[in-house]
Order: C-alpha cells, then structure tokens, then sequence
C-alpha cells in the first residue's frame, strides 16, 4: 500500500465508514511487530510444548502529511470535534488503524534464554503472522516469570524488527480457574449505551478505571486465578488497553480483541460488530484448548455479554463456576433479560453487582 492509496482508502472513509487495523500504533517508518498475548495449556505430562507465536507486522508512517490528512478523514467519519488535548490523543490512537501492513516478508521469532533455535514464519496478504515454537519442557519451565500475581509467563521476541518485538505467553496448568473480563463498561468507564461519550472516551479521553475493580481482580490473581481479557472491540485499541490495564494495577492476562478490516460499511458495525457471536466463539475456543479448567465470566449489562455467558454456561455444563455482570443501565435492566439470558442455570450461578467492593473471593 502506498501513501496515495491510503489517503484515498481514508478519504473512503468519510463516505463509506470503512477502516483498517493493526494492534498498536508507535511513531517512526522503521518495520514494527505486534504479538499478541496468548496463553497455552502446559501439561506436565508432555514431553514438549508448542508456544504460539502469532502478530502483525507493520509500518506505523505516521509522520507523512498524508497520514496526517487520513487521520483527519478518519475523525471526521467518526463525527468527532475535539480540543487541542483531544486531537493529540486521537493522533495516537487513530494512527493506530492506519498503519501499513507488511505483506509476504519474513519474520524471525525466538524464546530467549532457552537454547532452541528461532523461527523463521512469512506474513500474508494482511501482515498477520502466525506458527509456534517448541520448547522441551526443562528449556519452558526454566524460562517461566511471575507478572504480578498471575504466574507461568514467558517471553517471546521477534528478532527481524527495529526495535526487536516483545511478547509474552501465558502457560496455564491443566486444572485451575481463568477469569474471562470484558473491558468496555466492566474494568473501564466507556459509556457505551452513549455513542457520543463511547467514541469520546475511546479516541480523545484518557481512559478511566471503573473503582473497584482492579483491587477485586488483583484479589483473585493472590487465590490463584488467570486471566484472559476478552473484548469485541477492535484490536487497533489493544496495546493501549495493555497499558491501561496495567497502569491501574490490573493483573496480566492473555487478550483476544476482535479482527479489524477496511470494508464498506457503517462506521459503527466496524467498530463493534456482533459482540455475543464473537464472544461465544472465543469462549468455545478456550474450553476447547483448556478442557479441566473452569471459568468466572465477568461482563457488563451494556450489550449482550448476560446473553453471551449464559448461552456458554448451557452450552458447557460444569465448566462455569460464576457469571458477574456489571448494571450500566440506569435504574437497571429489565428483570426479565437477566431470566431469559442465565435460563437454565442453577440458582447462584449468576449475580448482577453494581458495588465492585461487594465481589468477595474468586467464585469455585
């Protein structure tokens, strides 16, 4: 992709509502990777252990007089006015969704410190990489950090960029319980049921932690929980979220944001889509990969993650020890929601919170 194309790709934009993405936005033209933060089942009985490797390779060409123009494009698409503050900010996190992705060009990834050789994997058409390297289980183990509370990280690298790409994956024992948040209304203060004040405090505010919430999730991590943070929100935003997360002193945990594409369109659905589909499938996936693990399920009453956990927990009997949904709507959904989303449950498998401070211990 040239510059002329993309400035005409965002001038589309405007008419279209189209758009583009990669995880995280840097400044500079230098090659960049995004990996994402995964998680892996260990199980002590193998031999070895594939650790997934998966990311973006990209340009971030944010300095041109194009890019500048596209952002631009891109914030009026939005329907955002903003002050001076504003405008900074969204140049950060608009570039974001505006970077060239690198096609068919190698990338070199590496499990530092273990003595096992580098990969060598290509992106396709899309800049996405994605393979594993493996690890015999002496080399994984000897190289396993504690972040926080959340234990059985390691770190991966890909060599082949300016600076070297930093990851990490999280290896999880066969039994245990992994926390499943949301972050939109639930760990963060989006206002989401409120368009105007939702694109406001994605782009142009500094993102806000709901109270309570970080202390009652680092709670959890201390009793021995993971986690995995779980978000229909366009993964152009991701590395921001990491960075908020862990300002506020949330625990680390591996993360799964929706797939973003330039396409024709309304503005809104690129940037949402369907949450409880994709939400469902995400959940599927981890009792599939984790399948003695149980899950806590926490989320917000702002769009349909009551619908979403309670179809999974029907879907996957046993495997739910809690659902914990956040009230957003004033004065509180209707009850009949909450009975026909958690129908079938058992009494206590689901609760409804509005006071973070009254969550108490990890749900078993």
């Amino acid at each position: 992709m040239n510059r002329r194309a993309l400035l005409l790709g965002a001038a589309a934009a405007v008419a279209a509502g189209a758009g583009c993405a990669i995880w995280v936005g840097c400044s500079g033209n230098a090659e960049r990777a995004a990996i994402r933060t995964a998680s892996v089942l260990l199980d002590p009985a193998r031999p070895e252990t594939a650790i997934p490797v998966e990311g973006f390779l990209y340009e971030p060409e944010t300095g041109s007089p194009e890019r500048l123009l596209a952002l631009s494009a891109f914030r009026g698409a939005l329907g955002l006015e903003a002050d001076a503050e504003g405008k900074a900010r969204f140049r950060e996190r608009g570039a974001a969704f505006l970077v060239d992705r690198e096609s068919e060009a190698e990338v070199e990834a590496l499990v530092p410190g273990t003595g096992v050789p580098s990969v060598r994997l290509r992106t396709g058409p899309d800049g996405r990489f994605a393979g594993s390297i493996t690890l015999p289980a002496d080399a994984l183990r000897s190289r396993l950090v504690d972040r926080g509370f959340t234990r059985g990280w390691l770190p991966v690298a890909i060599l082949s960029t300016d600076p070297p790409g930093e990851g990490w994956v999280q290896c999880l024992g066969p039994e245990g319980t992994t926390v499943v948040s949301d972050i939109d209304d639930t760990v963060k203060d989006t206002q989401v049921l409120d368009r105007e004040e939702m694109l406001a405090n994605t782009f142009l505010r500094e993102f806000r932690a709901v109270p309570g919430m970080a202390a009652a999730y680092d709670r959890w991590a201390r009793e021995g929980a993971a986690f995995h943070w779980l978000s229909a929100g366009p993964v152009p935003l991701q590395g921001f979220l990491e960075e908020f997360l862990a300002d506020e002193g949330f625990p680390a945990g591996a993360f799964t944001m929706r797939e973003f594409r330039w396409s024709k369109g309304p503005i809104d659905d690129l940037l949402h889509g369907d949450p409880a589909a994709f939400k469902g499938r995400v959940l599927d996936g981890l009792a599939e990969r984790f399948p003695r693990r149980r899950f806590v399920l926490v989320g917000d009453s702002g769009e349909r993650d009551p619908e979403a956990y309670g179809a999974f927990a029907r879907r996957h009997p046993g495997r739910v020890a809690g659902i914990l949904i956040r009230e957003v709507h004033p004065g509180g959904a209707p009850p009949v929601r909450y009975e026909r989303a958690f129908e079938g449950l058992e009494p206590g498998a689901w609760r409804v919170f509005t006071d973070p401070g009254t969550l108490g211990g990890l749900p078993r």
